[in-house]
C-alpha cells in the first residue's frame, strides 16, 4: 500500500522510505503473539465458531478471501484455537511463522509510536485513486495520515477491496514481485465472491466530503465573519489552496527520481572550475546536483578533479561536469569525452553549443541499452542549456544520421549503438537559458519557456520518444521569489 501511494504522488520516495522503516522497527519489537490462516470456513461459520466459543481474546488480522480468514491474538491462544477451528470444518489451520499479533489490538503501543513519528511528515494530494486495505474504499485525501496509522491496528479488507474494484468494472489484476500468492487470493474472491456495487449516494457523498474538504465551505455566519476569506478588488474570494508546497515537492517527480536527488534544483557550471569539486560534492550530498565547471581546465587537472568527487560521493549522490562547445578546436572536446567515458561520468551539462557535434553524439550513444519493455535507454544523460529556438530543435532531435555514419565508420560506437540512437533525443533534459550576467543572448524566460515547452510536445510526437523530455530555467534566479516565479 505504502508503494501504491508512492506512485500516486502522496509523498516521495524518501518520505515513504522513512515511514516504512518505522513500521518495520516497530512492528519487529511485538513479541509474544501469533497469527494462524483459516482456510475453508465461509465469514459467516467463521463468525458462528468466534461467538461460540467465546474466542473474545482473538481479532481478525487478514480478510484474504471468502473461505480464508487470518486471526491473531496471544500466542497461546493461537495455538489452542486450532482443533477448535478444525473441529468446525475448516480445510486447514496454518500457524503463521510471526512475532507479533499484527493488525489487532495487541498494536496499540506500535501504533501510537507511529502516530508520534508519522505527525511531522507532509502529504501530497492523491494523484491516483488508492485502495484504503482499512476501509476497502479511496484513500480519502483528509484522512491519508490516520488510515496509515489505523492500519496497525485494523484488519486488512483484501477481499472486500478486490470486490469493490470488480464492482468498478476492474478485470485485470496483476501481481508485481514474487510468487503468486496475491494473484491466487484474486483469483478465488473473483471465483467465490460478487461484486460489491456501491451506490451512488455512497460515492457522491465522499465526493462532496472532499470537495469540502478543499473549499472549506462555512455557512454558519458568526464563523464566517470572524474568519473571513481574503478578497480581491473585485470582491471575489480567494479561497486558499490545500496543497502544501515545500523544497521537497516543487518540480518534476520522474526528474527527481531519475537524477536521485531531494530537491529539481541544480547548480550550473562556471568556467575554470569557479564552480569547484568542493561545490559538486556539498551539493550532492545536500540532495542537488551541481556541474563542476570543466570549461578552461587542463586535462590532469580535470582528471583529478573527477577522482576526487567520485571518491566523496560513492553512495549514488548526484553530480555533473560541464562539457563546453570549443568549435576552434575539436580535439578539446573530443579528450573531454574520452575521459568522461572513462571514469563513467553519467550526467553532463552541455553549454554553447549552436550544433550537435560527433563528440557529444559518441557520448549520448555510448552504452544505449534495451530494457525489459524493448525502450532504449541512455546510460549517459545530457542536459542542454539552451537560449535559441533553432538550437533547441537540434538537441530535441535525435542525434544526426550523417554523425552516426561517420562515428560508426570509424569504430567509435558499435552498430547497435548506430541503431539505437535513431530512437532516442540528444538530450534528456532542456535548460532554458535566459539572460544570466549578459553573455547569453538577452531573452526573458517567461517567453522562452512556453515555446520551448511547445517544441517538446511536438518533437515527442513527431519521434514517438516513450519518455518525456523535462524543461527548465535558468538565468537570474537568485531570490526566493525569483525561484518561485521559475517553478509557477
Amino acid at each position: 500500500e505504502y508503494n501504491a501511494l508512492f506512485a500516486a504522488e502522496a509523498f516521495d520516495f524518501e518520505t515513504g522510505l522513512k515511514l516504512v522503516q518505522k513500521r518495520g522497527e516497530l512492528m519487529a519489537r511485538a513479541t509474544g503473539g501469533g497469527m494462524a490462516a483459516v482456510l475453508g470456513l465461509k465469514e459467516e461459520v467463521f463468525r458462528e465458531v468466534m461467538e461460540k466459543n467465546k474466542l473474545i481474546e482473538l481479532d481478525v488480522a487478514n480478510y484474504n478471501s471468502p473461505s480464508q480468514i487470518v486471526i491473531s491474538g496471544p500466542k497461546e491462544l493461537i495455538e489452542q484455537a486450532k482443533p477448535i477451528f478444525e473441529d468446525a470444518g475448516a480445510r486447514n489451520y496454518v500457524v503463521l511463522n510471526v512475532s507479533g499479533a499484527f493488525h489487532s489490538r495487541y498494536m496499540e503501543n506500535a501504533k501510537q509510536k507511529f502516530e508520534a513519528y508519522a505527525a511531522p511528515f507532509e502529504f501530497s494530494n492523491i494523484k491516483i485513486p488508492v485502495i484504503s486495505n482499512v476501509h476497502a474504499r479511496p484513500y480519502k485525501q483528509q484522512d491519508l495520515r490516520s488510515t496509515l496509522i489505523n492500519q496497525i491496528v485494523s484488519p486488512v479488507k483484501w477481499s472486500e477491496s478486490i470486490r469493490y474494484l470488480m464492482g468498478k468494472s476492474v478485470t485485470q489484476f496483476i501481481q508485481i514481485g514474487p510468487g503468486n500468492v496475491v494473484a491466487g487470493l484474486v483469483n478465488a474472491i473473483q471465483r467465490e465472491a460478487e461484486p460489491l456495487i456501491v451506490t451512488e449516494v455512497e460515492d457522491r457523498n465522499e465526493q462532496v466530503q472532499k470537495r469540502m474538504s478543499k473549499d472549506t465551505l462555512r455557512n454558519d455566519e458568526s464563523i464566517s465573519e470572524k474568519r473571513q476569506a481574503p478578497r480581491t478588488k473585485s470582491g471575489h474570494d480567494v479561497l486558499e489552496s490545500s496543497k502544501r508546497f515545500t523544497a521537497e515537492s516543487l518540480g518534476h517527480s520522474e526528474f527527481k527520481q531519475d537524477y536521485g536527488i531531494k530537491y529539481a534544483y541544480l547548480i550550473g557550471s562556471m568556467y575554470k572550475g569557479i564552480s569547484s569539486k568542493e561545490m559538486v560534492v556539498t551539493a550532492g550530498k545536500a540532495g542537488m546536483m551541481a556541474f563542476f565547471g570543466a570549461g578552461g581546465v587542463k586535462m590532469d587537472a580535470l582528471e583529478e578533479t573527477i577522482k576526487y568527487i567520485q571518491k566523496q560521493l560513492n553512495h549514488g549522490e548526484a553530480y555533473g561536469m560541464n562539457l563546453i562547445h570549443v568549435p576552434d578546436h575539436p580535439d578539446i572536446e573530443n579528450n573531454i569525452v574520452d575521459l568522461y567515458i572513462k571514469y563513467g561520468v553519467r550526467n553532463i551539462e552541455a553549454s554553447a553549443f549552436m550544433s550537435i557535434t560527433p563528440s557529444l553524439v559518441r557520448y549520448r550513444l555510448k552504452g544505449l541499452r534495451r530494457n525489459a519493455q524493448g525502450n532504449v535507454t541512455p546510460q549517459n544523460r545530457i542536459i542542454a542549456k539552451v537560449s535559441r529556438p533553432e538550437v533547441v530543435e537540434a538537441f530535441l532531435s535525435p542525434a544526426p544520421q550523417n554523425i552516426i555514419n561517420k562515428l560508426l565508420a570509424e569504430n567509435r560506437i558499435s552498430r547497435e549503438e548506430a541503431m539505437m540512437g535513431m530512437e532516442i533525443p540528444m538530450v534528456d533534459d532542456l535548460c532554458v537559458e535566459a539572460d544570466s550576467g549578459g553573455h547569453t543572448d538577452h531573452a526573458v524566460a517567461y517567453v522562452l519557456v512556453p515555446l520551448m515547452l511547445q517544441m517538446r510536445d511536438e518533437a515527442i510526437r513527431k519521434y514517438k520518444y516513450n519518455k518525456s523530455i523535462r524543461v527548465g530555467a535558468a538565468g537570474g534566479i537568485g531570490t526566493p521569489q525569483a525561484a518561485a516565479a521559475a517553478f509557477i
